[in-house]
């Protein structure tokens, strides 16, 4: 049976790119990215990505919701984001570097501007890019290439590192948010705290109130908070993520649907038909015969 989403680490895209370069195990640098937009089966995994296209475009789909990149883009794929490539149009030209989920977390830490960065990436993964733009990228690229060049370097992970930060703080992070405000404050702290919980506990735990005690404050002023910082309530973010591994399980594996209500925590089949069908607005089973006729 075929069952749940791949799941793909840095080391196994080492692997599926036997040409990409890498620094210290820790970024990898693909010339030619093609091989990323035709894995049309949806797969996680546990690196930030970002890809550079001089030429193409191509249509994919990030937890689902389709998204179209057409050059000069750069398009940003979170760690832990469902992903799935459509179809490609024209040559394809597209640049790629990896990062892997440790070199992500050392480089930005707690600041307020990796949570800033974090909701407009998850918001919209595609950014617009002018040629004059496409310079830029291609001489990081380029300098990156040269650092992988020398491992006799011990210090060639920190440079990138200091490269990756200038790049980010000098330019990328303009692309994507106008301000900066400086250090955290205690309802952003709290709001990137409950999406961490979230993604690790949302099958098992549905309850506000769990999440609520785990980050010390109430349920009252956890859902005030997170409508202020993110837009929408817990409840609304919690169903977005079961929703989305719904639709996951339903259009990839070849489970019933009721395993996959009990796969997804539900008590009965019932209670997740109408869960789906208030959300998506037709039943598990119609939601994949679309898929099907598609």
């Amino acid at each position: 049976m075929k069952r749940g989403v791949s799941y793909i680490d840095i080391k196994a895209f080492t692997k599926l790119l036997p040409q990409s370069i890498e620094i210290e195990n820790e970024v990898l640098l693909i010339d030619n990215a093609e091989l990323l937009n035709s894995h049309s089966e949806p797969y996680r995994t546990d690196c930030t990505t970002t890809l550079i296209y001089f030429e193409g475009e191509t249509t994919f789909f990030v937890n689902m919701k389709e998204y179209h990149a057409k050059a000069p883009c750069m398009v940003t794929f979170l760690n832990d984001q469902i992903l799935c490539t459509s179809n490609s149009e024209g040559d394809i030209v597209c640049k790629c570097i990896i990062y892997s989920k440790h070199f992500t977390e050392a480089l930005f830490g707690n600041s307020n501007s990796k949570l800033q960065l974090f909701h407009s990436i998850y918001q919209n993964p595609v950014v617009e890019l002018k040629k004059s733009d496409l310079h830029i990228f291609n001489t990081y690229f380029n300098v990156l290439k040269t650092i992988a060049d020398t491992p006799e370097n011990p210090y060639r992970l920190e440079i990138t590192k200091h490269l990756t930060l200038a790049l980010y703080y000098g330019y990328t992070y303009g692309l994507h948010q106008e301000n900066e405000k400086g250090k955290l404050s205690r309802k952003e702290e709290i709001s990137k705290e409950f999406v961490s919980l979230l993604r690790d506990n949302f099958i098992t735990h549905r309850d506000i109130s769990f999440y609520a005690d785990r980050l010390c404050v109430s349920a009252k002023y956890l859902s005030k908070v997170i409508k202020e910082t993110l837009g929408k309530t817990p409840s609304e973010l919690l169903y977005d993520y079961v929703l989305t591994e719904s639709k996951v399980l339903l259009s990839s594996t070849d489970m019933t649907i009721q395993q996959i209500a009990y796969e997804l925590n539900f008590e009965t089949l019932d209670l997740f038909g109408k869960f789906f069908k208030r959300l998506a607005g037709c039943s598990p089973r119609e939601y994949r015969n679309r898929l099907s006729l598609g």
